[in-house]
């Protein structure tokens, strides 16, 4: 019985041995990275090294940029392609801080872009350490495992150890901030290191401002500027516009005028020259927004208009009406020819109405009642109310309206006009009445 014993333990060893010798010669057989290099470079049919690389492998860590990289080496179709089966290597799509350094396995691996994510591509399956740092962010390491091939989704935020800084400005302005960080315009809980900032902003029309402030750690500090209108920028596009006005440049003074506004809206000046101007050009809409907000602000507006005779032929003459908070002053101009009505100023409160009438074709006039008119005593009266209260009715057309005296009494052509103005004059009419039963109210 020994003898069988001892032959089947040296059977059971022999077998064993062949095991271990069949092993050790598989892991001698697979592929150098120079003998996959010597086999590309002989120039050997590309069919003969795909299969010496199928069928023994390789045995070194291979990439896929070192797989593509033998293209450029002449490697044939096939090989590449036998290649790329080899490759073992994964990758880490990581996000985290914009601009923070990543270090892999001890070396610099890369900065983090602009969308906060990194690929760190073809890398070996195993273990591998990373870390991410960035100036005042706290440093962050990470130990991963990644297996053959595989691609990994990892989130690393950095925990900040500086403060928060908010910014904002009436108006929006150019603001510039310096210090240990640089910042430009406004901002909600910027990321701010600690440490003493300036801050500078500026806005045309706007008297500049710069300050001082201190941000700690940890701290969220605001920054809230309101910038005051610069009186000397609206004085010189003041003195603009009335330059532009007097040498009727008309639409030149609006534009003026509309820088002044939009930064001070209520400047009761610009809006004055912005309504006298708009009724010359003829924008009645304008005219009534811009002349509205004026007298609001205290201006007094000022329009020329034609004062209108009837008797004893049609004529219109030029004259002004003057329209503040408090009433008309009507002034016509040193000598008028026909016409006894002088300088006046009536309150609101003369004023029983004023309307537009269109009574003569072609010419809408706009007609104002006053009730016992304490300026114009003596004045022929147009009519009385219903308390028996004298009336006077004044009517004006727009500049540039004509009066057409070939009308004969007793004898009238049906088709005689005594009036013409111009073609927007019922638009500027229907403004001005809009306006004045706007401030009469």
């Amino acid at each position: 019985m020994k003898p069988r014993i001892n032959l089947l333990f040296v059977v059971v060893c022999a077998l064993l041995l062949l095991a271990a010798a069949s092993a050790a010669s598989a892991q001698k057989s697979k592929l150098t990275q120079s003998q996959v290099d010597q086999l590309i470079k002989s120039q050997a049919p590309d069919d003969l090294v795909a299969s010496q690389i199928r069928s023994r492998g390789v045995s070194f860590v291979l990439t896929h940029k070192m797989a593509e990289d033998y293209a450029a080496k002449k490697a044939g179709p096939q090989t590449l392609a036998a290649l790329r089966e080899q490759v073992r290597a994964g990758g880490i799509r990581l996000q985290t801080e914009v601009n923070a350094l990543i270090l892999l396995d001890g070396k610099e691996a890369g900065t983090v872009g602009n969308a906060g994510l990194i690929l760190l591509a073809d890398l070996p399956e195993g273990r591998h350490d990373i870390v991410v740092r960035k100036e005042g962010f706290k440093e962050r390491h990470l130990d991963i495992a990644l297996a053959s091939n595989e691609v990994k989704q990892v989130a690393l935020p950095l925990d900040w150890m500086g403060g928060y800084l908010t910014i904002s400005s009436q108006p929006a302005a150019a603001i510039h901030v310096t210090g240990p960080q640089t910042f430009d315009g406004a901002g909600t809980d910027l990321k701010c290191q600690p440490g003493s900032y300036t801050l500078t902003a500026s806005q045309e029309g706007y008297v500049s401002q710069s300050r001082t402030f201190q941000v700690a750690a940890g701290e969220h500090h605001a920054e809230s500027v309101k910038l005051a209108v610069d009186p000397d920028f609206v004085n010189a596009l003041l003195s603009t516009a009335n330059q532009k006005f007097a040498a009727s440049d008309f639409r030149g003074a609006t534009e003026t005028t509309r820088r002044i506004l939009a930064i001070d809206p209520l400047q009761a000046q610009a809006l004055r020259i912005a309504a006298e101007a708009y009724w010359r050009l003829g924008d009645g809409p304008d005219f009534v927004a811009a002349a509205g907000r004026a007298v609001a602000a205290g201006e007094a507006v000022t329009i020329p208009l034609m004062h209108v005779h009837n008797f004893p032929h049609p004529m219109v003459h030029e004259v002004t009406l003057t329209i503040d908070k408090a009433g008309i002053t009507y002034t016509p101009p040193s000598a008028t020819p026909g016409c006894k009505l002088q300088k006046f100023t009536e309150p609101f409160s003369a004023m029983r109405a004023v309307s537009l009438d269109t009574t003569v074709r072609g010419a809408p006039a706009i007609d104002f009642q006053f009730i016992q008119p304490k300026s114009l005593g003596g004045f022929i009266k147009s009519d009385v109310d219903e308390h028996g209260n004298p009336i006077l009715r004044l009517s004006f057309l727009v500049v540039g309206s004509e009066a057409r005296t070939t009308h004969l009494f007793g004898n009238p052509d049906p088709n005689y006009v005594p009036f013409a103005s111009p073609a927007n004059a019922q638009g500027l009419i229907l403004g001005a009445v809009n306006f004045i039963t706007q401030i009469k109210r």
